[in-house]
């Protein structure tokens, strides 16, 4: 265990930019950007300013608005983990090609650390701290934005600034939020298994091999189809295979392989209002599908292969 927590260490400092610096800088830019900007067009009273109050201007009342904003602000924040799932990316694509590329793996391999442990102290690094050091950025800058929001609000006549911060709903959300957590490592795993072991493999750009290889697949099997008529359903394979593979860290990519939870879910929010917590629900019933846990099964074996791979090829 503490040699566990000693590689993943390593890892958080070989990789604090990805790790830390680029979800707080996204996550200040987001609130000094689009927290400025709305200030600015509500002090010049600006169409876009206008927008702002329409639902409290048409009809829906302070309250309303302040329950929605207290759940939904959390949405502010989406920029952050849109990054977070690139940074997830690059590093899962290069942390095994890189250690061979600058011969540091000689190194590693000179200590007593096994593969296995060296590989899972990446996929940990990956799968749990990338995400929580996103998400504490996040619920950070969205926090920040509600104020923002309100002060605009208030610049319009609308105050709502006391009900927002008196529900608490608005505390409860990035919890709500959180618990997912589990969620989105399932259904990561599939992208993580692919992207390191063809990191372990690839001698040179493993970046394009694990992009091209994918969409090469793509091309061929339409290719078949198109000449020999063998009835391939691409659409099939670039969801249950391709789109498993370069898109599984995109927070929500599950609700794409279970339609009627997203439909009954929708319709939950259009009659009483957003919920993170419906969201969270309906997120944790994604994993009663076969989809689910074939896909971690996958991203589990290619783990492995990540890490025999790593035990017999230390040139690039």
């Amino acid at each position: 265990m503490n040699t566990l927590k000693w590689l993943m260490q390593r890892e958080f400092w070989e990789h604090k930019g990805a790790f830390l610096w680029t979800p707080a800088i996204v996550g200040g830019a987001l609130v000094s950007l689009a927290g400025g900007t709305l200030l600015y067009k509500s002090m010049s009273g600006g169409q876009h300013s206008g927008a702002l109050v329409h639902m409290s201007e048409g009809g829906a009342p302070p309250d309303k608005l302040a329950d929605i904003l207290s759940v939904a602000y959390m949405a502010l924040a989406g920029p952050v983990f849109l990054m977070m799932a690139l940074a997830m990316f690059f590093y899962a694509a290069s942390c095994l090609y890189d250690e061979r590329r600058d011969r540091s793996i000689l190194f590693w391999k000179s200590l007593p650390v096994s593969d296995g442990m060296t590989v899972l102290s990446k996929a940990l690094s990956a799968l749990v701290v990338m995400p929580v050091l996103s998400f504490a950025a996040a619920t950070l800058s969205a926090f920040l934005m509600v104020p923002i929001v309100c002060t605009a609000l208030a610049m319009h006549g609308v105050n709502i600034t006391g009900r927002v911060f008196s529900t608490p709903a608005l505390y409860i959300a990035p919890l709500q939020l959180l618990s997912m957590l589990p969620v989105f490592i399932i259904w990561a795993l599939p992208t993580l298994g692919w992207l390191m072991l063809v990191s372990s493999w690839a001698r040179s750009k493993a970046l394009l091999w694990a992009v091209g290889l994918p969409l090469l697949a793509i091309a061929t099997l339409k290719m078949l189809d198109a000449s020999l008529g063998l009835g391939f359903d691409v659409n099939l394979v670039i969801r249950s295979g391709i789109l498993r593979a370069l898109a599984g860290f995109v927070p929500g990519i599950w609700f794409l392989y279970d339609n009627e939870t997203m439909q009954g879910m929708a319709e939950v929010v259009r009659d009483q209002g957003p919920s993170l917590g419906l969201v969270a629900q309906h997120a944790w019933r994604t994993l009663a599908t076969p989809a689910a846990w074939g896909g971690a099964l996958a991203g589990l074996a290619m783990l492995a292969g990540a890490v025999r791979l790593r035990r017999y090829r230390d040139d690039t």
